[in-house]
């Protein structure tokens, strides 16, 4: 501004020179800011007077005094003595009046000319709109601190919501883990309870063939010691060749239920260690066969009044598939233990008159093979329907699962097998989960 005034005083070769700017906001609208004198330093300091602001803010435009004291429009203002003439200028921006150019005294003792007023016009205008440059740019600077500073107050902001996002992303998932290996470990004990039922029936077989074959032997020792001293005839070899014969018989058997109970335990152990996530051929029927069984007897032995009819259909041409056994095996118990569960509730509610039936089904689609579990419970309402693919989503008691078996096994369908797992439903008569898997043993999970 002081740049304004030494460029305006030279322009009209005036001795003082003042900015007035206009706060519509402040206590005092008009402030002086800027005062510059070229003349004697012993001279007084003028001021804008307050009836010539007052025209300014009316008029907004050039104002030309010679002679103060006798100017009309201002008849009664006190003037200063040594003012001897004045040029005023406005400040405007877009019409605006944002201060006033006041020049005092011209040199030498003269006037001020049109030609003075009109200079001072242009410096005016070119001034004001300096000003309002210089006052944006020091506005945008001062958005820009603030800004910045706002910025970076966010920043951290969202520097610590996504710190607190990924503690809790990464508890969310740490107690996703301990609830899938609650629902692993649920699946487990089934599993061990129909195990402890299967091993049961051929261990028996071994302990009682093996105390007849004890009692057998007994009995042939006494009777070669019997017929020791005697000449032993044909009929008497007879007797210990037939002897002989049932404990060959008996010792094949004890053998042969010995390697089922050894089949069961080798089953147990597949199911109950953690997959290895690679990919082998396998028998699709026998993976879906061993779930039915294992699940049917754990369920039986967990409560003596269960009971389904199995109806199975297993289509011999699907051959051998690359699948992950460990994994698909867990979604055939899934699906067949929420089968027996819905079909048993339905039983409980019509003891009479009603009886579950659980059908197994599987059928070489060509490029694909399919797996349907039928169950004729109650069937599922829709507006569940959408969402029993959902982790944690149940509709049993509590207790009775964590929601997670449906949400793994369609993992384990569509992400690791690139399968499809869909739902067919009628509400009060029947749930049919079909799984269809692809034949390609290319594909790589």
């Amino acid at each position: 501004m002081q740049t304004i005034i030494r460029r305006s005083l030279r322009a009209v070769d005036a001795e003082q020179g003042v900015i007035t700017l206009i706060d519509q906001h402040a206590s005092t609208p008009m402030k002086t800011l800027v005062r510059t004198r070229v003349s004697s330093g012993g001279q007084q300091a003028f001021h804008l007077e307050q009836s010539l602001q007052g025209w300014m803010l009316l008029h907004k435009k050039p104002l030309l005094i010679n002679e103060p004291a006798n100017d009309e429009r201002f008849h009664g203002v006190a003037w200063e003595q040594s003012i001897r003439s004045l040029l005023c200028a406005p400040l405007l921006i877009k019409s605006e009046l944002k201060g006033i150019l006041t020049l005092y005294n011209k040199k030498g003792g003269q006037e001020f000319t049109a030609e003075d007023q009109r200079l001072l016009g242009i410096i005016a205008a070119q001034s004001a709109q300096v000003m309002e440059n210089a006052r944006l740019y020091k506005q945008l600077e001062q958005y820009n601190r603030t800004l910045e500073e706002k910025v970076q107050q966010r920043t951290a902001e969202l520097q610590d919501k996504n710190l607190e996002l990924t503690q809790t992303l990464q508890r969310l998932r740490e107690t996703q883990n301990q609830l899938v290996t609650q629902e692993k470990l649920a699946s487990l004990g089934q599993l061990t309870a129909g195990i402890a039922h299967e091993i049961k029936n051929p261990l028996n077989f071994v302990n009682n063939f093996a105390v007849l074959s004890i009692e057998l032997a007994k009995e042939l020792r006494e009777e070669i010691v019997r017929r020791k001293a005697k000449n032993i005839n044909e009929d008497d070899f007879t007797d210990i060749e037939e002897i002989l014969s049932t404990l060959e018989q008996n010792a094949e058997k004890i053998n042969h239920h010995g390697r089922r109970a050894d089949g069961i335990v080798k089953s147990m152990m597949q199911h109950a260690r953690g997959s290895s996530g690679q990919r082998e051929l396998a028998d699709i029927n026998q993976l879906l066969e061993e779930a039915v069984n294992l699940t049917y007897h754990g369920l039986r032995a967990n409560d003596a009044s269960f009971n389904v009819t199995i109806e199975k259909k297993y289509d011999s041409t699907i051959g051998p598939l690359s699948v992950i056994p460990q994994d698909l095996s867990r979604v055939f118990l899934n699906l067949f233990n929420n089968a027996c569960y819905a079909a048993h509730e339905k039983k409980k509610l019509h003891p009479a008159g009603f009886d579950p039936v659980i059908s197994v089904f599987t059928k070489n689609l060509g490029s694909q093979i399919e797996i349907r579990i039928r169950d004729n419970g109650n069937g599922i309402s829709q507006d569940i329907r959408d969402k029993i693919f959902n982790p944690f989503f149940t509709t049993k008691p509590a207790g009775q699962g964590a929601g997670l078996g449906l949400s793994i096994s369609h993992e384990i369908i569509v992400q690791q097998h690139r399968g499809e797992i869909e739902v067919e439903t009628e509400p009060g008569k029947f749930t049919e989960f079909v799984v269809r898997l692809p034949k390609d043993r290319s594909v790589q999970s």
